[in-house]
């Protein structure tokens, strides 16, 4: 084996870009001060309380904060249908808080844009999308995340793909972090659910695997938040979704924890921003070697030069355990690999979407994927499968709590957590693996 080249030093500030002028709409913590009227020197302001983001940019360090600023591009792609109506309220009521928080935590320069999705017609009558631009406004983040409502829906699954090709044609900064939250309880057309009013998949020919490799090439993690039990029966599709761009899944019980999961899922997102360098460098260094190999390569460079990144952490109801972040499922990884939707379909069945069957499940796609019935080498060390619940019908998802299935082996399905949060440590395996996903995309 030849030796692998060198590596440079790894430096987060060489790998961060210069920050881009603020907006004139800008977040209250990056707005322009004011120019002096006078030479008499202004009156000292009053002290801020701790903590108040706002009240911070009275005290003459806004230049100081936009200096040390990183720069976030934040879309919410949001499920709109009659099942969704805590969850838009949670988005509507938190909204100034988590851009708030993450302001506070990562000293970031934040535009927010939002993608409101639906169905096709004749299953639905209202809209497909609604697209709202990027915006550094609070009040115009606001604004707009009023205007949803939870209406409609038709059969089982929605226009997710359609939503998320909305959320790639916006206007990123090319500086920027950049960040999809999908906000889902229902599956795309054409994972093979039964009763789907578009069994071949969206009518207009987006593919969702095409959408986020599309999603993996412009630098943009797909975080998708699935709200359960309703999406239990399609987790493992949006796991994949997630890891084809470096995002992750992200389990949701509870309406109230929505702004958590966001706020920490972006967290994490901006400090692996500046370790994608090194892991570019690692992968074209070991390309010759077999996946696992070369995953243990890049994660041993990146310990080497004392890489650390925040971590997503789950934190459960009182008494119970949860994993320390969302889980990723060896089938999950296995799907990640398929081209198109239709590759996933003719290898998972997933049923009749409103009886919860599954046809053979997790397992039937595991021995497709794979010659006889084995695992990917790189789903090996992975936490092994959760059962899935069934999923309740489209008519009955905000009540309806389904029993799982047992399958022989399969542990049972972990609670979603009371509430998420981020923790500081080295790069994790898993992060890596994200991360190479992302190098593999954007050299094509």
């Amino acid at each position: 084996m030849e030796p692998a080249p060198a590596f440079p030093p790894f430096s987060a500030a060489s790998a961060a870009p210069a920050p881009a002028p603020a907006p004139a709409d800008a977040f209250p913590a990056f707005a322009a001060a004011p120019a002096p009227t006078s030479a008499a020197p202004a009156p000292a302001p009053a002290p801020a309380p701790a903590g108040d983001i706002k009240a911070e940019t009275s005290k003459g360090a806004i230049a100081e904060k936009f200096a040390q600023a990183s720069l976030l591009d934040m879309v919410f792609v949001m499920d709109c249908t009659g099942s969704m109506g805590s969850y838009i309220a949670s988005a509507q009521q938190t909204i100034a808080d988590i851009i708030e928080q993450i302001v506070a935590a990562e000293k970031a320069d934040v535009r927010f844009g939002l993608v409101a999705y639906r169905d096709h017609p004749p299953q639905e009558s209202t809209f497909v999308t609604n697209v709202y631009p990027f915006s550094s406004s609070v009040k115009t983040m606001r604004t707009n995340l009023n205007q949803l409502s939870a209406n409609g829906g038709g059969d089982g699954p929605e226009a997710v793909v359609d939503g998320l090709h909305a959320a790639l044609k916006l206007d990123y900064r090319d500086e920027a972090t950049k960040v999809v939250i999908l906000i889902a309880d229902a599956p795309p057309h054409g994972l093979g659910t039964g009763g789907d009013g578009f069994p071949n998949g969206c009518p207009c020919e987006l593919d969702p695997m095409a959408v986020c490799r599309q999603m993996a090439e412009a630098n943009i993690s797909l975080y998708c938040i699935g709200c359960e039990p309703s999406i239990n029966a399609s987790k493992n599709f949006f796991m994949a979704m997630a890891h084809v761009t470096g995002g992750q899944y992200c389990p949701l019980g509870d309406a109230h924890v929505l702004s958590s999961a966001v706020v920490s899922g972006v967290r994490e997102e901006m400090s692996l921003a500046a370790a994608l360098a090194e892991v570019k460098v690692a992968v074209a260094a070991s390309e010759h070697m077999d996946e696992a190999m070369q995953a243990e390569f890049v994660h041993k460079k990146l310990k080497e030069k004392n890489v650390r990144a925040k971590q997503m952490k789950q934190e459960g109801p009182a008494g119970s355990a949860a994993p320390a972040a969302p889980v990723l499922t060896p089938d999950a990884i296995a799907m990640s690999k398929a081209t198109s939707l239709a590759d996933i379909r003719g290898k998972y069945s997933m049923g009749d979407y409103g009886a919860g069957g599954y046809g053979g499940g997790e397992r039937s796609f595991m021995a497709c994927a794979a010659p006889g019935g084995a695992m990917p080498m790189m789903a090996m060390s992975c936490a092994a499968m959760p059962a899935m619940a069934p999923s309740p019908s489209s008519r009955s998802r905000m009540s309806h709590a389904a029993a799982a299935p047992s399958f022989a082996g399969a542990p049972p399905a972990p609670s979603a957590p009371s509430s998420y949060g981020v923790m500081e440590a080295d790069v994790s395996m898993e992060q890596t693996a994200r991360l190479m996903n992302k190098a593999r995309f954007q050299k094509k």
